[in-house]
């Protein structure tokens, strides 16, 4: 039977006319009105009856594609701890892939019980067709247990999977963050301040029963007109001063900034002191910008003190919001991969910068070991320590990518040329490879990172040739961000007089000092075909113009011969990334230690751009002085390369690439 028979209008103007009140939540007015302008007068009280007539039906006949697995997404299951009503208590919470809230339940206790309540609630508030195929939760075994006991009840279907892998569920562990910044952006600080009239006989019986303790310093300090009596006190013991109505004492309520990433942002962020004045960091760079205009009132006193009359007011101004170009998830992605390999390998610190290939913007940086913000009055100057632009290192052979190009670019060499890469001497020094390769052609000499390669190449041009390379990419020069404390490394910009055993260390990446976010921004050049774009740790507007500053067929090149660096055989194939094309390479070098000589210690590498076949993001991850296991950047940054890179791309909804199969590269002997 025809549901539209009788109708005056056509069947398709009733769906449409259904569907987008069921979808946009619009009025029936509103309704009226859109469909009048496009030349369907109809009155929103018959609109209505559509509604009530077909939207049932319309959601049965869909129900069965709504349960179609592709369209929807996991739930992804945490608890956090929070402060409800002044007492503490568990937040378990359920959100899809898209970040979209399912449901939230509080408990006192973190146990199997209250996971089997917390899923039972979910199960009840959802319909059978709305109930995922996968629920993923880290790996606490109460989740387990609970859905295993709802499947045996029937309550759960036997079909739904429960996913128990980490990096899965950063959706919702990043989601915790946004969650506290609304619920608790503002803390409040009270500064109670005592008078010395509070000295006298009735108040001070009163308030003698929890401030024995300061009694002493009342009395030492008794000749001042006031005094601080505690500083960030609880707010019970505030409020119990309050309760007291105790003459001579009085609160003082100030604002403190709350950071949601904890330790995952603070070197870069930064803190506040005093009336929120910036001490270090994006903070203390922005500080003119973010601090409270208090205003101004100017007023006309009497003899006694009084207010006569105010001759001018000028009102406080809001301090005006800055949108950063940090992404809090990838913030978090890369500090936490970033810590797991500092401290696997027991180094001093580590660095890593993420960056947007075709605007410049810093979409993270990270550095370790770090502090927690929102409480840093015991962090020690290490922890504070932005290691990404404070400290400059000698890059090893991440640069030797550039010396290619600009091979490439003389014509000394071509894309095929076969070098000689056996060791040999120069100005007395001995220079090898780490393995023993006769001949190498450009791509070999990055796969297997030889330094005399290389250095035959560096050779072979004039001697600033290679000053002006790496300087067109950056190394050497600020990077304008204006953050404090940062280095802008060594340079050898002045130097006329090159000996030859200089040209060619300074080939793989030695007389030279980079910060890693120098070295970041010379991978983003070269991932943009040599556009170069000044970084940003504030969000752009499109569009954002560059200076091109190498031929970008050349620049193409040599990110398909860096390929190989993560293909069976290269120095960097602990990067790999299933399903995606890397374009990176590797590098150590040994430390220069305070003396200005090398003290047995290494810098290690991993610097590249993702994906190889159309570049959107450049990395560079430095691990500083190693002490566990191997020293080489192929096996000690290149894993947390691959860690961060592959987590990054999928949040930035890259899709992967058909990989082409591994190149053998020629060699002779």
């Amino acid at each position: 039977m025809n549901p539209f028979k009788g109708r005056h209008f056509q069947r398709d103007i009733i769906l449409w006319a259904v569907r987008w009140y069921c979808k946009y939540g619009i009025s029936y007015r509103e309704l009226q009105e859109m469909l009048a302008e496009r030349g369907v007068n109809v009155d929103h009280s018959t609109i209505y009856r559509w509604v009530q007539r077909y939207a049932p039906e319309m959601e049965k006949r869909l129900r069965w594609y709504w349960r179609n697995p592709s369209d929807l997404c996991p739930w992804h299951m945490d608890e956090t701890y929070v402060k409800v009503n002044g007492r503490w208590a568990y937040l378990y919470r359920a959100v899809d892939s898209r970040g979209r809230t399912v449901d939230f339940y509080l408990s006192s206790r973190r146990n199997s019980k209250a996971a089997y309540r917390f899923l039972g609630k979910i199960l009840n508030n959802v319909k059978k067709w709305q109930i995922p195929r996968f629920i993923n939760t880290d790996k606490a075994p109460a989740y387990g247990r609970a859905l295993a006991l709802l499947k045996r009840e029937g309550r759960c279907p036997s079909d739904v999977e429960h996913r128990q892998i980490k990096y899965r569920n950063n959706v919702i562990e990043c989601d915790h963050g946004k969650l506290k910044r609304i619920i608790g952006a503002r803390v409040l600080i009270i500064e109670a301040l005592l008078t010395r009239q509070i000295v006298g006989r009735g108040s001070d019986r009163q308030v003698a029963g929890f401030l024995v303790p300061l009694r002493r310093t009342i009395q030492d300090n008794s000749d001042k007109e006031f005094l601080f009596l505690k500083k960030k006190s609880p707010l019970s013991l505030s409020r119990a001063v309050s309760q007291l109505h105790l003459p001579g004492i009085s609160q003082k309520y100030n604002e403190n900034r709350y950071y949601p990433l904890g330790e995952a942002s603070a070197s870069l962020i930064g803190v506040t002191g005093a009336e929120n004045r910036g001490l270090s960091g994006i903070e203390q760079s922005f500080n003119t910008v973010l601090r409270k205009d208090f205003g101004v009132k100017k007023i006309r006193k009497n003899a006694r003190g009084g207010v006569i009359s105010v001759i001018q007011y000028d009102a406080p101004e809001t301090a005006p919001a800055i949108r950063l170009s940090i992404d809090s998830v990838l913030q978090y992605i890369v500090y936490s991969r970033l810590r797991e390999g500092v401290e696997q390998h027991h180094a001093q610190s580590g660095a890593a910068v993420l960056v947007s290939v075709n605007t410049g913007e810093i979409l993270a940086m990270a550095s370790y070991p770090s502090f927690n913000p929102n409480r840093f009055s015991g962090a020690t100057s290490a922890e504070m320590r932005n290691v990404a632009i404070n400290d400059s290192f000698e890059p090893g052979s991440t640069v030797k990518p550039f010396v290619i190009l600009e091979g490439l670019r003389r014509h000394i060499i071509s894309s095929s040329t076969l070098l000689d890469t056996r060791p040999f001497r120069v100005d007395g020094h001995l220079i090898r490879d780490v393995g023993y390769w006769p001949a190498l052609t450009p791509t070999g000499i990055l796969q297997k990172s030889s330094d005399t390669g290389v250095s035959h190449i560096a050779l072979a041009m004039p001697s600033d040739a290679l000053v002006k390379t790496y300087s067109s990419f950056g190394l050497g020069k600020p990077t304008g961000l204006g953050l404090p404390g940062e280095s802008t490394g060594y340079f050898p910009f002045s130097r006329h007089r090159w000996a030859d055993i200089e040209r060619a260390t300074f080939a793989f990446g030695y007389g030279l000092r980079v910060t890693p976010l120098q070295l970041a921004r010379a991978y983003a050049t070269l991932g943009a075909c040599g556009v170069y774009h000044p970084l940003s740790v504030t969000r752009l507007s499109a569009p954002v113009y560059g200076e091109q500053v190498a031929d970008p067929k050349l620049a193409d090149a040599v990110i398909r011969m860096m390929e190989s660096d993560v293909l069976p055989g290269g120095s960097g194939v602990r990067a790999a990334v299933p399903g995606y094309r890397l374009a990176i390479k590797t590098g150590t070098a040994e430390k220069l230690g305070a003396g200005g000589k090398y003290d047995g210690g290494h810098i290690t590498y991993t610097a590249g751009v993702a994906p190889a076949s159309r570049p959107e993001v450049a990395l560079v991850v430095v691990i500083n002085n190693p002490k566990a296991g191997q020293h080489f950047g192929g096996s000690v940054a290149a894993p947390v390369f691959g860690q961060i890179i592959g987590p990054v791309l999928t949040r930035l909804k890259i899709a992967p690439d058909a990989l082409r199969a591994p190149v053998v590269h020629r060699q002779s002997g």
